[in-house]
Formats: C-alpha cells, structure tokens, sequence
C-alpha cells in the first residue's frame, strides 16, 4: 500500500500580520480553540505580533501552510504542488514589499 498524503492548504498572505482577525475568521473550522484564542490575543496586542509568530500558530493545525514571501510560497509550489488540495493566494503580492526578480527567476527561470 502506498504511502498516504493528507491534503493541504497553502495560504500566500504578504500582510499576514495586518490581517490575523482575517485568518481566524477563513480557518476557523479548521483551527483548534488555542490556536484561535492565541490569534484574537495577538490581534489586540499593542506590539504587533512577527510573521513567523502567526505562522507558527496556524500551522498547528497540520492543515494549513501559511507563506508570507513570494519566493517561498513559489518554492514550495514548484517543489510540492501535489501535496495542496487548495491555493489561496493574495493578490497583491509585490505592492507593499518589492521582492528581488532574480531570487524569483533563480527558483523558476520562466517567471
């Protein structure tokens, strides 16, 4: 018998620590009560939480990858599309943070 996959979801959010009372409302069914206290309490915290802080929680679920850069969020496309049942990917990626063309062209040269 092969080896069995539990499908994910791949989130791409630049903002992602403007935007955590969005994130708790998209996953809420899929995160644990914890993990969703732990996110209401960031949100309302006075010192703004860091990306991998938000990351770090939601990814408790084992569901759900969150990527806050282009490049990885490509990588990880590229490398292990098979593994993600969904995308969900802002669409204003390069507004706020200018990302480096050729540390995208290095990982897909088409880009």
């Amino acid at each position: 018998m092969g080896e069995e996959y539990q499908m994910k979801i791949l989130y791409v959010e630049d903002q992602i620590t403007r935007n955590i009372s969005r994130i708790n409302r998209l996953f809420e069914k899929y995160l644990t009560k914890n993990a969703k206290k732990q996110l209401r309490e960031l949100d309302k915290d006075d010192y703004p939480p860091g990306p991998e802080e938000i990351k770090k929680i939601v990814e408790t679920s084992n569901l759900i990858e969150i990527e806050y850069r282009f490049p990885e969020a490509l990588q990880k496309v590229i490398d292990h599309h098979e593994l993600y049942a969904l995308f969900i990917v802002d669409r204003n990626l390069f507004e706020e943070e200018g990302y480096d063309y050729e540390e995208i062209k290095a990982i897909d040269p088409s880009f």
